[in-house]
């Protein structure tokens, strides 16, 4: 509705033109994956590799039928894959959205509120790394090192 239609003009705001994105990550499931559809540009891919929201997904077909769009099924990558994908990352070409960060002494704690789902979105635990914001093994080392 309305919403998701101010969501797509934000998107357009953000991309310079009045298109939507080629290809859509999805991860969430349920609660995000009719705007991924709907948000989609025409002939574009919506590539699902999680639903931590929920695995039933229901959505407007004609979004993805009237524009030729696509739906992916992944497990996202192998290991040269998930370099290249951190390379993009590194020059900011893709944002990660995490919603929480735990330390390893909070790993119990992400554990019990997964339990208890109350974690939404995605979440990540510091596993031998000393702070957040680290892109590479190069700045992982170095921070290791200043911390020795």
């Amino acid at each position: 509705g309305k919403a998701m239609k101010a969501f797509g003009k934000r998107i357009w705001e953000i991309l310079g033109e009045r298109t939507g994105p080629d290809v859509v990550f999805e991860h969430v499931g349920a609660a995000t994956f009719p705007a991924s559809v709907f948000l989609a540009n025409k002939f574009g891919r919506i590539v699902i590799c999680g639903a931590t929201t929920g695995f039933q997904l229901n959505f407007d077909v004609r979004h993805l039928w009237m524009h030729q769009k696509s739906i992916i099924g992944s497990h996202f990558a192998d290991a040269g894959e998930a370099t290249k994908a951190n390379q993009l990352i590194e020059r900011g070409q893709i944002r990660p959205v995490l919603t929480r960060t735990f330390k390893w002494e909070e790993i119990p704690a992400a554990h019990q509120e997964m339990f208890e789902n109350k974690l939404h979105g995605n979440v990540a635990c510091l596993v031998g790394a000393p702070r957040e914001g680290l892109k590479n093994l190069e700045e992982t080392r170095a921070a290791l090192a200043s911390h020795a």
